[in-house]
């Protein structure tokens, strides 16, 4: 329950606009470490093994608490629709100091009639009693974290064979002033701005 908590206090905060951005600077090398380490000891499957990758370093100006949040949250869905194989995540810094994150498993995939839903509150991919567990907030504040941040998100995957989530994330100006501090309420589109969210099918691996 303390997860679900955790998670309803943090959609409150978003959806009352209670949740500014704390701008530092750091590297991804660190931000991997700092993840790694709560990652590993989670509970997961005994077929499914961990892979860290840190494709080029380098700094990065943003909140690095919300990135955090982020990418744990899809590490998580990923560990919890992942029975074999491996969950893969990937960091890397882009010219302009932007950053790239890449959660990549070969878990059981999603439906092409529930991809383009899977950010919405409460909303799960169906599947059996284990996969189906828990409240479903996990993706929406994802979502929303990345509008914060101002970042985009891609989603691929195939059912059957797994799913790609790819974050960036830009390099906030020192000047923040222009750069939101919160987020207006969660209207009825799927991904409102600034934020972008584009979905489609995986090809062969």
């Amino acid at each position: 329950h303390a997860d679900h908590d955790h998670a309803t206090l943090d959609v409150n905060r978003l959806e009352a606009g209670n949740m500014p951005l704390d701008v530092e600077d750091f590297s991804l090398s660190d931000l991997l470490e700092e993840l790694r380490q709560q990652i590993d000891p989670l509970p997961r499957q005994s077929d499914v093994s961990l892979v860290w990758q840190l494709s080029s370093d380098g700094p990065l100006r943003s909140d690095r608490r919300k990135i955090k949040t982020i990418l744990r949250n899809l590490i998580i869905n990923a560990i919890k629709f992942t029975d074999s194989g491996s969950i893969e995540i990937t960091l890397k810094s882009e010219r302009n100091r932007n950053a790239e994150f890449v959660v990549n498993d070969t878990g059981i995939g999603i439906p092409d009639d529930e991809i383009s839903n899977i950010f919405g509150m409460f909303r799960q991919v169906r599947s059996n009693s284990r996969h189906s567990s828990g409240v479903g907030l996990g993706l929406y504040i994802v979502r929303r974290l990345i509008d914060l941040l101002s970042g985009q998100i891609d989603v691929q995957s195939r059912l059957g064979s797994g799913t790609t989530f790819r974050v960036r994330i830009p390099d906030l100006a020192r000047d923040c002033a222009s750069v939101p501090t919160s987020l207006a309420p969660a209207g009825p589109e799927p991904w409102p701005t600034p934020g972008e969210i584009r979905i489609g099918a995986e090809g062969p691996r």
